[in-house]
């Protein structure tokens, strides 16, 4: 009986090891050929880019790196992490004069586009003096222009001649139109006519038709500026043919007011810009300085209902035929548009006409910074991702600025600030467009891996408005 003993024990035992042994030939992980050739791959580097290229050689799943993970630790891991640490400052150095380059070229496009306004408004200025020198030419042979209050110019000698004056038509003569002057006694020969104004200015009258009993003429545009101020005195004058006497009549002469009403021809240059100078050229401005204003009626700040608003120009020389003006104000309006011209002269009548304001802009650079990236564990002693570190993390992320008036997205671009380890970036999903000042950026950093980037965008915005 004492032999069969052993011989019970061994079997059990025996099951056991077995069932020990074969638990653990069944639970241990199958081989994975491209975990076993990574760890070969990353045996051999030396470099982080030899690091990197052995990871996307092996295109691990999650699990699969997780399961890889004891056999990455040591020394391995160890070795990633002083080459992600050698990488740092030489990447951080290339990406500092990456950003000042960046930078450079924003300013220099800036001057450049400061330098063609300047230039443009330069221009400006040489063709109004120009024109202005034209203008004074043409005015010094041009009759004055006055405002006068005068008395009753003398009355004629009579002289016997039996024509008689019965009426004059229209009372007052208006400057420039028909006068009807209806009697007797005139002859069928042509005569002459004067209109007296003042007390001893004499304007030949142009006699339009003649007979015995009705002469038509026109008032003399001469005796305009006699009478710029308002009706005056005066006499018309028969003369009949072959003599110097004949009948005359005291009428009132008055000014034309569509004559009085300032003409504007035209501006040099004829797109007005901001603190630049022009001529404006045409007629009846007066004798006086008035007012020249630009009235601008539309295209103010964007969205929003806002007032029209009238800016009154610095009067440089005043003339009749002339104004010599600069427009020493920033509007505030959004782009370049119609504006209305507006002279008053010295009688209180106003003309105007429709020019084109040119509005400047200037260029500014705004920038937004966005969250820092990284794998989903963090050495924060070191600043950078640990060697247990396996999970990519992407997300994306809005951005926005606030606008400015007359403001217009011109470029846009993405900026790294900081970035190392394996494979990190970040792209455009929403870019900013025209006048809106907003988008969304994707943001990933994969394995042993971070990034810190920066969104900016250049817009052309109204001159002396800041831009945030």
């Amino acid at each position: 009986m004492r032999t069969a003993t052993p011989i019970r024990l061994v079997v059990p035992v025996l099951a056991l090891a077995c069932a020990t042994f074969c638990s653990g030939v069944l639970a241990a992980p199958p081989p994975n050929p491209k975990a076993d050739a990574l760890v070969a791959d990353l045996s051999k580097a030396t470099t982080l880019d030899q690091v990197a290229q052995a990871f996307r050689r092996a295109n691990l799943s999650q699990a699969e790196l997780q399961q890889l993970k004891p056999r990455l630790e040591g020394p391995i891991g160890n070795k990633i992490q002083q080459l992600i640490r050698r990488q740092k400052p030489g990447r951080m150095a290339s990406l500092q004069a990456a950003r000042e380059r960046e930078l450079r070229l924003f300013e220099t496009k800036k001057q450049q586009y400061l330098a063609k306004v300047e230039q443009a408004r330069t221009q400006g200025d040489r063709q109004a003096a120009a024109a202005l020198s034209r203008a004074r030419s043409a005015a010094q042979h041009a009759p004055p222009a006055g405002r006068l209050v005068m008395k009753a110019p003398p009355r004629p000698t009579p002289e016997p001649t039996g024509a008689t004056i019965t009426s004059v038509m229209p009372d007052p003569a208006v400057i420039g139109q028909r006068l009807t002057i209806a009697g007797s006694g005139f002859g069928a020969s042509r005569g002459t006519a004067q209109l007296l104004v003042g007390p001893r200015d004499r304007f030949p009258c142009d006699v339009l038709s003649w007979s015995n009993t009705q002469v038509v003429v026109t008032a003399p545009l001469a005796a305009e500026p006699l009478v710029r101020a308002g009706r005056q005195p005066g006499y018309i004058w028969i003369k009949l043919a072959g003599r110097d006497a004949g009948p005359f009549q005291a009428i009132d002469v008055a000014p034309d007011p569509a004559r009085l009403t300032p003409v504007i021809t035209g501006a040099t240059p004829s797109s007005l810009r901001a603190m630049q100078t022009f001529l404006i050229e045409g007629r009846n401005f007066g004798p006086a300085a008035g007012r020249a204003v630009l009235q601008f009626r539309h295209g103010r700040a964007s969205g929003q209902s806002v007032p029209d608003l009238d800016v009154e120009l610095q009067i440089e020389e005043w003339r009749d035929t002339y104004i010599y003006a600069r427009l020493r104000w920033e509007a505030d309006v959004r782009d370049s548009q119609p504006v209305i011209l507006a002279v008053t002269n010295d009688l209180g009548q106003t003309g105007t006409r429709t020019l084109e304001f040119v509005q400047e802009k200037v260029q500014y650079r705004l920038t937004r910074g966005l969250d820092r990236v990284h794998c989903d564990i963090w050495d924060n002693d070191d600043d950078e991702p640990s060697w247990v570190c396996w999970a990519g993390n992407k997300n994306t992320q809005a951005f926005s600025w606030g606008e400015c008036r007359g403001g217009t997205v011109v470029d846009y671009g993405l900026t790294t600030l900081d970035d190392g380890g394996i494979s990190s970036g970040c792209r455009y999903v929403d870019r900013p467009n025209g006048i809106r000042w907003s988008g969304s950026v994707e943001v990933w950093a994969d394995l042993f891996s971070w990034v810190d980037c920066e969104v900016w965008m250049v817009v052309e915005a109204v001159r002396g408005h800041e831009c945030r």
